[in-house]
C-alpha cells in the first residue's frame, strides 16, 4: 500500500492506493490534477517508495520547482523569478538536497506512448524496484493503432493498456485525466462520473476514480470526489488548497514533512 498525504482520503480507500490498481484522478484545467498527482509522488518518494513521474505537459524543471515550493513552503511564484530571501533561499537549498535523495524519477517527453511508458517502468522493476507511477496526463499521451480510430476509441485502449500494466507489474499507478465541459454547465461547477463517459472505458476500467471540485468562490477549497472505489465505499474529502505553494492539504500532513 502506498499512503497518500492525507489520511482521510487512505481511509476511505482502504489504507491508500493499492498493488495493481489504476487509479484516475479527473478535473477541468486549473483545478489541480497536477498538484494531487505531485502530491501522490512526493509523499511515496518521502517514505523511500521509488516513484517515476511522467510530465507530459511541464518540463521537467517546473516539476522540481513545485516540489520544492511545497516542500520549502516558498510561494512558486518567487522560486520561478528568483526573488527569494535570505531565509527562503536557505529552505530551498535545504529542500532541494532531501529532494535529489529521493528515488523519484520524472520523464517529460511530452510525445510518448503507452508502449514506451510500459517499457520505461519494466526497466525500472527489473533494475531499481517500483513502487508508484504518476502520469499527467493522458490526454496527453501519443496514440498508436489504427489512423482511422476516434479519439474516444483511442483513450480507451490506452485505458485498458494502463490497467493491465498496474496489474502486470503489481503496482498502483495514479494517472490524471481532464474532464469534459460538464462541469462548466452547472452553476456549482461540481463534476460527476457522467463526465468521464465520453472517454469510453476509463470509467470501467479505473479501480478508483478521484474527482475534483473546487468552487469559482471558494478558490481555497478543494474537495476530492471518489466517486469510484472497487471494495470500498465512496466519500468526498475537503482539502485546503494553495497554488501559489502547489499544493493542498488536510490537517494531518505533518506526518509526511
Amino acid at each position: 500500500v502506498v499512503q497518500t498525504p492525507w489520511p482521510e482520503l487512505d481511509d476511505v480507500l482502504n489504507g491508500g492506493l493499492l498493488k495493481g490498481e489504476l487509479v484516475v484522478v479527473a478535473a477541468r484545467p486549473g483545478v489541480g490534477k497536477s498538484i494531487i498527482g505531485l502530491s501522490c509522488a512526493r509523499a511515496a518518494a518521502q517514505l523511500d517508495i521509488p516513484t517515476i513521474v511522467f510530465s507530459l505537459e511541464m518540463p521537467k524543471e517546473e516539476v522540481l520547482a513545485r516540489l520544492v515550493a511545497d516542500t520549502a513552503t516558498v510561494p512558486l511564484r518567487h522560486l520561478i523569478r528568483h526573488e527569494l530571501d535570505i531565509d527562503d533561499h536557505a529552505r530551498v537549498l535545504r529542500c532541494a538536497d532531501r529532494i535529489r535523495d529521493w528515488p523519484l524519477a520524472i520523464h517529460d517527453t511530452p510525445s510518448i506512448t503507452v508502449a514506451e511508458i510500459s517499457a520505461i517502468c519494466r526497466e525500472r522493476v527489473r533494475r531499481h524496484n517500483l513502487g508508484l507511477v504518476v502520469i499527467d496526463q493522458l490526454n496527453l499521451i501519443t496514440t498508436t493503432g489504427p489512423k482511422n480510430a476516434s479519439r474516444q476509441e483511442q483513450v480507451s485502449t490506452m485505458s485498458r493498456q494502463l490497467t493491465v500494466l498496474a496489474k502486470e507489474l503489481g503496482i498502483p499507478i495514479v494517472l490524471l485525466h481532464q474532464l469534459n465541459r460538464g462541469p462548466e454547465q452547472r452553476a456549482n461547477n461540481r463534476p460527476v462520473m457522467a463526465d468521464l463517459r465520453e472517454t469510453g472505458q476509463i470509467e470501467a476500467d479505473a479501480h478508483k476514480v478521484l474527482l475534483l471540485w473546487r468552487p469559482e468562490d471558494e478558490p481555497g477549497n478543494l474537495t476530492v470526489i471518489v466517486a469510484k472505489n472497487r471494495n470500498g465505499r465512496t466519500a468526498e474529502i475537503p482539502l485546503s488548497f494553495s497554488g501559489h505553494y502547489a499544493r493542498a492539504r488536510s490537517g494531518d500532513f505533518e506526518r509526511l514533512m
